[in-house]
């Protein structure tokens, strides 16, 4: 391995949106993954946009099982943990954002049984330069982090679905580096699920050509910026459909309501008027909305009390949502999952207190 000097810096973008939903993926298994498979590596031609280092598979766009993989996917303990790893589209859930390039494909996890260290990893090699290693991810209960040899970034913790996080990590090499390995590796805690995309490396250069590391200048996205967000319209309009009477069920998935209101987002009318519960309601039944749709988790906490996320949609939070919904002169479908959080054809993890219990 050639002589190598490093500079890091950890840059940390959220881009949150409070919409839910369900997904399907290719699911492989704690039970039904093979060493061979595991250990698959091929190189393909897919080259990180504006960079000089080759990344197989860097937008995940093959199947994580498949021949061109490009990743060696491991688990340190897949029967404890019950890791399910899964190649995912992401349009298959119509609630779901997709990542900042608009790629719709990534991979997903879930550790169902027990914490663990899930890793993707690959060898590269990496001409002199400087150079911006970066990975989007989204999840809860766990955390990402990028990891070059012997050097890492730090760790970037989830937070809830749609909120999708980039973790950067920047470096500098005198000397050209053949067969590095890198990997982007998660701690995850059990029940912790996410996706993973875009693993890309970009070269770094200032206004005169040569290699910058400097860290960002507001790399906290808790930190103010200095400019205050401004609202811009959404240009979306839905034309009306024709001959549609009272009958035809015209309706919105409001699970994730009360858990945006208690984290601070506001509704208002089409005059500017901030909206309370009651009004929000009121104003899409007056928008033609006949229908809501809850969904139910059975318990979605952890041993400590602390909510999943994802809408926090126990049966207190769908009944409040009824409530005001049948006031509205709403009807109320209710979807429950029989889980303690998301449910999907190709993953149905049954609830705490099930556990034990036959069929």
């Amino acid at each position: 391995m050639n002589k190598k000097r490093w500079g890091k810096a950890l840059s940390v973008a959220l881009a949150a949106t409070m919409a839910f939903g369900q997904g399907t993926g290719v699911v492989a298994s704690a039970a039904d993954n093979t060493e061979e498979a595991k250990d698959a590596v091929i190189d393909t031609e897919d080259t990180a946009d504006g960079g000089e280092v080759t990344i197989a598979n860097y937008d995940m766009s093959a199947d994580i099982w498949g021949d061109d993989a490009g990743w060696t996917v491991t688990v340190d303990d897949w029967d404890s943990t019950g890791a399910s790893i899964s190649s995912f589209v992401y349009s298959s859930d119509q609630w779901m954002d997709k990542p900042s390039d608009g790629s719709d494909n990534g991979v997903n996890y879930w550790f169902g049984n027990g914490a663990g260290v899930l890793t993707f990893s690959q060898e590269i090699d990496i001409p002199a330069g400087t150079y911006t290693f970066s990975s989007e991810a989204m999840g809860e209960k766990g955390s990402f982090y990028i990891v070059l040899e012997d050097e890492k970034s730090e760790a970037v913790s989830l937070s809830g679905y749609n909120n999708w996080l980039t973790g950067s990590f920047s470096f500098t090499t005198e000397e050209d580096i053949d067969d590095a390995r890198l990997s982007v590796v998660f701690d995850v805690e059990k029940e912790g699920w996410g996706y993973l995309n875009n693993v890309k490396a970009a070269v770094s250069t200032d206004d005169n050509g040569e290699g910058n590391i400097d860290a960002p200048e507001n790399p906290d996205p808790e930190e103010p910026s200095g400019e205050e967000t401004q609202p811009v319209d959404a240009e979306i309009y839905v034309e009306k459909v024709a001959g549609a009477n009272g009958d035809f069920i015209t309706g919105v998935d409001v699970s994730s309501y009360i858990a945006e209101k208690n984290s601070g987002v506001k509704f208002y009318d089409y005059d500017g008027n901030e909206l309370d519960d009651q009004g929000f309601f009121n104003f899409l039944a007056e928008g033609g909305v006949n229908y809501v749709r809850v969904r139910v988790w059975n318990d979605p906490k952890d041993e400590n009390g602390n909510w999943y996320g994802g809408g926090n949609c126990d049966t207190e939070t769908a009944k409040q949502i009824g409530i005001l919904a049948s006031n509205a002169g709403m009807k109320v479908l209710v979807d429950f999952h029989y889980s303690d959080f998301w449910a999907d054809p190709g993953k149905q993890t049954a609830p705490k207190e099930w556990a034990g219990m036959d069929a």
